[in-house]
């Protein structure tokens, strides 16, 4: 579990089943959207951009970074199920996981 503001909130990576716990919950994931996940994961709350998620994911294969926008659409569909809005878009940034209870 992740440490936000003192509250634990349940999101876990478990890389061998390329899925995510996500309070509790197990939701899977594809290969690369569990990429584009453990990314932000990493990044701490801090913005990622599209050419670093699609260096880090794709690699040399891809160039055009709108495939990322739709694998980050993909995520959010499956992790945001409960209306609670964990990816945000960083205008001019990229992108960042934020966890902490907003609403």
């Amino acid at each position: 579990a992740l440490q936000e503001g003192g509250r634990s909130v349940g999101l876990l990576l478990l890389e061998a089943e390329k899925a995510v716990l996500l309070d509790g919950e197990r939701i899977a994931l594809t290969e690369r959207e569990y990429a584009c996940l453990a990314c932000l994961v990493q990044a701490k709350g801090a913005p990622v951009s599209r050419k670093q998620l699609l260096a880090a994911v794709w690699g040399e294969e891809e160039t055009d970074d709108r495939v990322v926008t739709v694998y980050l659409h993909y995520l959010r569909k499956k992790m945001e199920q409960r209306g609670k809005k964990m990816i945000y878009a960083i205008r001019g940034c990229g992108y960042a996981l934020r966890l902490e209870e907003n609403e």
